[in-house]
């Protein structure tokens, strides 16, 4: 096994890169995004080779939003000021979710050990994940424990109609109503409608008191990186007047309910957010469908699966396994921080992380 260090997404082979299977959200074209909208941050991708060809990579960044969930947010106030303030690698994108082994997951343990190594070399004090759903044995003595849930609609049968049968009588008739009461849905590109999504998108995060994350620029960077055929963007209304819309990202096995914005909280929201995707998952072969981590009862009702997510965290200098070694992680964190986390707009020089 050979082990290369990247600081650009683009230098990795992408051909090499797509063979890996990735998840709409560790694409290639999802951190190229992240590389040009977050201009100020490191980005590094530690890889593993075997005989010559890409078997996992493991991607990784330097620079927190102050009020964007992370690993430090487990801990006293106090007390996360000080570790916040230290340089750190943490593994995944600023953008995502996901803070795994991008491949062949027999590769994590070097990779990690690596990123160990690169941390140290960089000056960073610790190692971070703030999301990941894969178990790591060898650093459970660092687990800081359930971090959120996210979730998953994973398709069975072959047809839109296979997925309303797994409910009662009572239930689909609810899901029926919600797309015939819906407004009438069709798909445009986001190139060209980049302004007009993120401002249905700002109406929905207003109106909920939510995060106002990302820009319009964003989503212009987004549609030139992806391109048409990775893209997904569902419109509801008229051409002329849009009542809603929804993006999803793709990759060959899944789809990813990226963002939605809607002018009301009515059926149109379920249409745009599950309906459509699912419909066009079983019409393009996909099974599964991640839906994020808001308004979790919203889709437990509609099928989604919840899948935990963890962080951990490594100190790498000896100041920090020092400070660690006195303080334990808060207890009870997540319902704290979800809500200081409704409460805050994420802004961060104009950029910001997104859920």
């Amino acid at each position: 096994m050979d082990l290369k260090i990247f600081q650009r997404a683009e230098d990795v082979d992408a051909a090499s890169w797509a063979r890996l299977n990735p998840t709409p959200r560790c694409t290639p074209a999802w951190f190229v995004t992240s590389e040009a909208y977050f201009r100020t941050t490191k980005h590094y991708y530690v890889t593993a080779w075997e005989e010559g060809r890409l078997r996992a990579i493991l991607p990784l960044y330097d620079e927190y939003d102050p009020d964007y969930f992370n690993v430090t947010h487990c801990y006293d106030p106090v007390f996360r000021r000080l570790l916040s303030a230290r340089p750190f690698l943490c593994v995944g994108s600023r953008l995502g979710l996901e803070g795994e082994v991008i491949g062949d997951q027999r590769f994590t343990e070097a990779l990690l050990a690596a990123a160990e190594e690169l941390s140290a070399s960089v000056g960073a004090d610790y190692l971070a994940i703030s999301f990941r759903s894969q178990p790591l044995p060898a650093w459970d003595k660092n687990r800081l424990r359930f971090v959120f849930n996210r979730y998953s609609l994973r398709l069975t049968g072959e047809r839109y109609e296979d997925y309303l049968a797994q409910f009662n009588a009572k239930k689909r008739h609810m899901l029926k109503d919600e797309v015939s009461k819906a407004a009438p849905v069709f798909q445009a590109p986001l190139a060209g409608n980049e302004k007009r999504f993120n401002e249905l998108r700002l109406l929905s995060c207003h109106r909920q008191g939510g995060m106002n994350y990302l820009d319009q620029e964003f989503f212009e960077i987004l549609a030139q990186e992806y391109g048409e055929e990775n893209l997904v963007l569902f419109a509801a209304g008229t051409e002329e007047e849009w009542a809603g819309a929804c993006l999803l990202l793709a990759s060959e096995r899944e789809f990813c309910a990226f963002n939605i914005g809607v002018r009301e909280r009515d059926h149109t929201y379920f249409s745009l957010m599950i309906h459509e995707p699912v419909k066009l998952a079983y019409a393009t072969g996909r099974r599964e469908i991640e839906l994020g981590v808001e308004c979790a009862e919203a889709k437990r009702r509609r099928g989604a699966e919840a899948v935990p997510l963890t962080a951990y965290l490594l100190p790498v200098s000896h100041g920090c396994k020092m400070m660690l070694a006195t303080v334990a992680p808060a207890t009870r964190f997540e319902k704290r921080v979800r809500n200081r986390m409704k409460q805050v707009h994420i802004h961060n020089g104009g950029r910001a992380a997104s859920l």
